[in-house]
């Protein structure tokens, strides 16, 4: 009789470790995507405001060359920082690695341009708006293609509403045009904001393939540095 109450007290002591071990993981769980939303609000309270002050850099002189440079400068100088700490081996891994983070470098470089010069031909809030919709869209389609990852259903019906997005905010770029607006202009400023989000898909899908074997902090250095590095160039203009 006592060895059997011995056990049914361990038992029930193992249940309520358990139970606590359970109760533990959820909370840190909960925790974790808590910090993971309050990331991304504190991310777009910060990204907001970005439309609006680069079309005032750019009114004031300023060319989209010189605006990606300074933003890039100092994302390059952390992941440098971060990579020196960890002290991560910088060399590429091989010609087709080395070629796959210029890409991504190259990327960055073409698709910002192409937002911050729509700029001055749209309102930076529907270019901005347009770039967020569309890229969902080329996201899906280029994962199916390059990464075979089928889609879900929720993940095509929201793509679907994403396209009615950019064509509703492209005709009203067309119907609320100003009298002082010209209509090229407006079509061009609607496809270099297309095209950015198109070529900043395919960084965001080259990136996913490059993280399974870069550190996250190599693969970001190699793609600032390129992309500073082509906007330096441009930037005396």
């Amino acid at each position: 009789m006592s060895s059997d109450t011995d056990n049914s007290k361990e038992m029930s002591k193992h249940l309520r470790n358990g139970n606590s071990e359970d109760q533990g993981g959820n909370w840190r769980l909960w925790a974790k995507n808590l910090s993971g939303v309050a990331a991304c609000l504190a991310s777009s309270f910060f990204k907001g405001p970005v439309p609006a002050t680069s079309r005032y850099v750019i009114d004031r002189g300023y060319t989209p060359y010189q605006m990606l440079f300074l933003d890039d400068l100092l994302i390059f100088l952390v992941a440098l920082s971060i990579t020196v700490y960890q002290r991560i081996d910088m060399l590429p891994k091989g010609w087709k690695h080395g070629v796959h983070l210029i890409f991504l470098g190259c990327a960055r470089f073409t698709s910002v341009i192409c937002l911050f010069t729509a700029f001055q031909f749209i309102p930076p809030a529907t270019a901005e708006a347009v770039w967020n919709a569309s890229m969902p869209v080329f996201v899906v389609t280029l994962s199916c293609i390059f990464l075979q990852q089928i889609p879900t259903r929720v993940t095509i019906l929201g793509s679907m509403w994403c396209v009615a997005g950019v064509v509703l905010l492209g005709y009203g770029s067309f119907v609320n045009m100003t009298s002082s607006a010209d209509t090229t202009d407006v079509t061009l400023g609607q496809i270099l904001a297309v095209t950015g989000a198109l070529i900043h898909s395919m960084l965001d899908v080259g990136a996913k393939n490059i993280l399974e074997t870069t550190p996250r902090a190599k693969a970001v250095m190699y793609t600032y540095a390129i992309s500073t590095l082509s906007a330096g160039i441009g930037a005396p203009e």
